[in-house]
């Protein structure tokens, strides 16, 4: 059994991630109050009123495009003033050299599904606002061209970003702005889109050291919360960065949902060049083309504080590398990862397993590597333990629930004869549920009301692991039922089979139409029903009435006909002797380990 193993200075507060010190950051909801604002907008139709709405404060709606020249002076909301800016669908272009086109140091919110951007034409460029105070995008585009290495919004150690909704594109060739960097507050709500991938090479950072492309998103330092929506279901977080999706350099994070992909290394990296540095990954897709996660010093530069990382759920990747991986051997503090959920493309290291929980295999092909409890296995997963191809007895995960629609998944036999049950539409049952069959040795019981001569009777259940029988109605099911060729023969004698649905009092309540089939060796009884039931099999003779001499009747004048239908007997067999009732059968492969 894996043992949860994390480094000593790592106490089980630092490893649980319990987020008490961090506070709420409001996604949804947080903008009630500017709905009614925007009904008093004041319309502008160039800079220079747009920069004096924004310095007086208030409600400001764009009329048309407006262009923020380099020579312009720059866009600031002062401490103590509130803005709403309303792009209106229109495009607000910040061209700037070597500076942000726009700083809120007091309360800013955008909305109006425009676009902000400071133009291809810019290649000096720092990014398009830097945030003091309070921020909140409620929808909108942000298209950053400038080749300055910033970031297109820039959040403050003093400042608190909500992004609602939008995306953030990155179009540099060079010096690769990052998409958003935080260093306050942050909360990015789901659905937000961020892309960087810049399309050089190599860039050289502050330290003259040289590097491909830039992260889309950059969590430096403070509290940052990224989805309101924990799991894969609704609308996802997108983040992909040329050199990483996410960086987090320092600060406490919680990731609850989201797809993040790099196109050079990480899907996240995290260092410590903060006071802290806890992440708490509730739910995430995470690919890198070396790793998916990766923890480690940031190459010497900085050592600051020790790293706590968890895992509950999600799916990682790496490409070339592992699909997490955390290397503390440069570090003079600790580092640790502490694992309880989630689907991998490689083996976790079981030092990173928490004690209680297993990685074992799955039948995911993509990520063969699954982290699930050792001591709850009744809900979603059973775990076995089954010998691999090299004959080493692994862990294997297989689901509790599997879709019997996926083919023939049941069959009860003993070698000679067998029932298949095969269902054409999704049937999701317990995966160590039985097709149970109780072929009824005594048919005296059983009424009639239609021609033909009863075979047998038998009575097809299915029943999970603990033998309570599971309703399987309103699907679309094939059953096949296996017979010596004796039976088969004595019932091809009959013009036609049919198969009869008894009631709980054994009378016939509905009739179907059945086939037999001759295939190699095996001869069967075939039959499309929509439920699971008792069933009799019976053969029915078609004969065709012979009309005698008419006759009068004196007394009457009346004509009458003599003769009727005759039907061929046959003695009743038991066709389902020997049947099986409890076996069901699975296979499933067992990857090397």
């Amino acid at each position: 059994m894996a043992k949860y193993k994390m480094a000593c200075a790592l106490s089980a507060a630092v490893v649980s991630l319990a987020l008490v010190a961090m506070p709420v950051l409001p996604i949804s909801g947080s903008l009630s109050g500017n709905a009614s604002a925007l009904t008093a907008a004041g319309e502008v139709e160039n800079f220079a009123e747009l920069l004096e709405a924004m310095t007086t404060g208030g409600t400001v709606r764009l009329a048309n495009d407006i262009t923020r020249e380099t020579t312009d002076e720059q866009l600031v909301v002062a401490v103590g003033k509130s803005v709403v800016l309303d792009l209106n669908g229109h495009t607000l272009s910040l061209l700037t050299d070597g500076v942000r086109g726009m700083i809120n140091r007091g309360s800013l919110t955008i909305t109006g599904n425009g676009v902000i951007t400071d133009g291809p034409e810019i290649t000096e460029a720092w990014g398009l606002i830097d945030n003091y105070g309070t921020l909140v995008v409620e929808n909108g585009t942000f298209l950053d061209y400038g080749q300055g290495g910033g970031a297109a919004l820039k959040n403050r150690p003093s400042g608190s970003l909500t992004m609602n909704s939008g995306e953030i594109h990155g179009y540099a060739t060079a010096g690769a702005n990052a998409c958003l960097y935080s260093e306050g507050v942050l909360a990015i709500g789901d659905g937000v889109e961020m892309t960087n991938m810049a399309t050089d090479d190599m860039y050289t950072d502050v330290y003259g050291e040289s590097y491909y492309g830039a992260y889309a998103l950059i969590v430096s330092d403070g509290t940052a919360t990224f989805g309101e929506t924990v799991g894969p279901e609704g609308d996802q977080i997108v983040v992909s960065g040329a050199r990483g999706a996410v960086a987090v350099n320092g600060g406490v994070l919680e990731i609850n949902n989201g797809v993040y992909s790099s196109g050079k290394y990480y899907g996240m990296w995290i260092t410590n060049n903060g006071d802290v540095s806890n992440v708490t990954i509730n739910y995430a897709e995470s690919y890198g083309a070396k790793y998916g996660v990766y923890s480690s010093v940031d190459d010497g530069k900085q050592d600051l504080s020790d790293v706590g990382i968890t895992i509950a759920n999600g799916r990682f990747a790496g490409g070339t590398k592992a699909a997490v991986a955390v290397n503390g051997s440069k570090s003079e503090h600790s580092f640790g990862m502490a694992i309880t959920g989630g689907e991998f493309s490689t083996e976790p290291d079981e030092s990173y397993i928490v004690e209680g929980y297993v990685a074992g295999l799955s039948e995911d092909d993509a990520y063969p590597y699954r982290v699930v409890s050792t001591t709850d296995e009744s809900d979603e997963y059973d775990v076995e333990y089954e010998e691999d191809e090299g004959g080493d007895v692994v862990p294997v995960i297989h689901p509790s629930k599997v879709d019997w629609s996926e083919g023939e998944q049941a069959t009860s036999y003993d070698g000679e004869h067998a029932v298949r049950f095969v269902a054409s539409e999704e049937l999701i049952v317990d995966r160590k549920a039985e097709l149970t069959v109780d072929v009824k040795d005594n048919t005296s019981g059983f009424k009639l009301t239609g021609d033909g001569e009863l075979f047998g009777a038998i009575e097809l259940r299915v029943v999970d692991r603990n033998g309570e029988e599971i309703e399987v109605k309103n699907n679309d099911l094939m059953i096949a039922i296996e017979i010596d060729e004796e039976t088969y023969n004595k019932l091809a004698a009959y013009d036609k089979i049919e198969v009869v649905y008894f009631d709980d009092e054994g009378n016939e309540s509905e009739r179907l139409a059945a086939e037999l089939k001759h295939e190699g060796d095996e001869y069967l009884i075939e039959f499309n029903t929509t439920h699971l039931s008792t069933y009799g099999v019976v053969g029915v003779n078609e004969t065709e009435e012979e009309p005698t001499a008419d006759a009068t009747t004196p007394e009457t004048g009346t004509i009458t006909r003599e003769g009727g239908s005759a039907m061929v007997a046959s003695i009743m067999v038991a066709v389902f002797v020997g049947i099986m009732t409890s076996v069901v059968s699975f296979a499933y492969p067992i990857r090397r380990k």
